[in-house]
């Protein structure tokens, strides 16, 4: 289902679906697909993600990079195959939260109201604060050793709850 998510993000910018690329030191940014950026709008603006992002660092109105991958998490469950998951860390890359929505098929969000707060150490990434026990937050941190090693989207921070609620 993974490949099945890039497939139809990759579709999404074949088609134009994208919010404005960013220009940062000069150099142009991948922009990042209209669901994409509705899902972190969406997510940005619960009142639970608000007070988070800020201690990141993370502000209403900055260019932010983001990473993000849909599916399943190895070695969690339930099943999420329609679920898009976004790493949000810090500036300086040491801390962050992987937070999670839905896109519906009448084009709404569905902000997942979960998440796990990550920091990276000499040992690598650890996960806490989500739901689940030391196996679930073993698996997070190994899929976070992943996730952030894949390129950074880049966008504006732009809060919008319309069309968004949570579950």
């Amino acid at each position: 289902m993974k490949n099945w998510i890039r497939i139809a993000l990759l579709i999404l910018i074949s088609f134009g679906a994208m919010c404005v690329a960013q220009e940062v030191v000069g150099k142009r940014q991948d922009a990042a697909p209209e669901a994409l950026a509705k899902g972190i709008a969406c997510l940005t603006s619960q009142d639970w993600v608000k007070a988070d992002l800020k201690d990141l660092g993370l502000q209403n109105g900055k260019t932010i990079g983001v990473r993000f991958d849909g599916g399943t998490i190895p070695e969690t469950s339930p099943e999420t195959p329609n679920q898009t998951n976004v790493l949000f860390l810090s500036p300086n890359g040491r801390h962050g939260w992987l937070l999670f929505f839905r896109q519906q098929q009448d084009g709404t969000v569905t902000a997942i109201r979960n998440g796990y707060r990550i920091r990276r150490s000499d040992g690598g990434w650890s996960a806490s604060e989500g739901n689940g026990g030391v196996a679930t937050y073993k698996a997070i941190s190994s899929y976070v050793t992943t996730l952030s090693k894949q390129p950074k989207v880049r966008l504006t921070l732009q809060l919008s709850s319309s069309g968004c609620p949570s579950d």
